[in-house]
This record gives C-alpha cells, structure tokens and sequence, in this order.
C-alpha cells in the first residue's frame, strides 16, 4: 500500500492511500483539476511525478486550434526529438493504434525512420488523427 502522509496544524498526522480512484493533478494551462491514472503515467519508464505535466482536453485542442476553428499543422521545423516526443505522449494518452496506422502508412516501425522531408507530414497527420479532425 501506497499513501501520502501530512501534518496537520495542531501536530497529528493523516494518511490517505493512493488508489487509482483519488489522485488528481492540475491541468498546467488552466489550473482545472483532472483525475489521472499513476499507473499509465509511469508505464513507459519515463513518466515520472516531478516533470510530467497534464493538459486538460480543452486546453489541448484550444492550443491545437486556430482562429479560424481549423486544426494547426505541425511546423515544418518539427525536429526528430518532438516527433519522438510527440508520438510518446499520444501513446501514453491512448493513440497506439492511430499511431500504427500512420507507421503502416509510412511503411516505418516508428519516427526515428522518417527522413527530415516526412517528419512535418507525419507529425500533421498525427496531430491530425489524434484530434478527431478529418484529413485533406
């Protein structure tokens, strides 16, 4: 068993177990208070409680958003490491399978194969499929 332990004003102590039904964080945007999952945020070996943040879904597709309600593109200056980055972060939010579909598409096993040309493409239709939004 798991459990957070604070003092309170007059010296006693409460413990509350960690349970994957009472852990909660802040949305690094906006402030809103989002339920998460430890277990998914740590499955990767990456994820850790200090540096992870969270992005609420509003807030997510508010920065995916022009002003014209149209998805953005991914910038052409999209570097390897923010593809990697990017496609490790959809994952851990429940895109494996839209992910694989683009790899198929490409006919790569994951980013680290496109070449410099593919990487803005590839990371638009992500972007793209991650969203909901259709493709052109």
């Amino acid at each position: 068993m798991f459990y957070t332990k604070s003092r309170m004003p007059g010296g006693g102590r409460v413990k509350t177990e960690i349970t994957d039904g009472n852990v909660f964080t802040k949305c690094s945007v906006c402030g809103r208070e989002l339920p998460v999952d430890l277990a998914e945020i740590l499955s990767d070996g990456e994820g850790d409680l200090f540096s992870t943040s969270v992005v609420c879904s509003r807030c997510s597709e508010r920065k995916l958003d022009t002003p014209t309600g149209k998805s953005e593109s991914v910038p052409a200056s999209l570097t390897h490491d923010g593809l990697i980055w990017l496609v490790r972060t959809l994952v851990r939010f429940g895109y494996a399978d839209e992910i694989q579909e683009l790899y198929d598409l490409y006919r790569v096993d994951g980013p680290e194969d496109l070449s410099a040309a593919e990487c803005a493409g590839f990371g638009s239709a992500l972007v793209r499929r991650a969203i909901g939004a259709e493709e052109n």
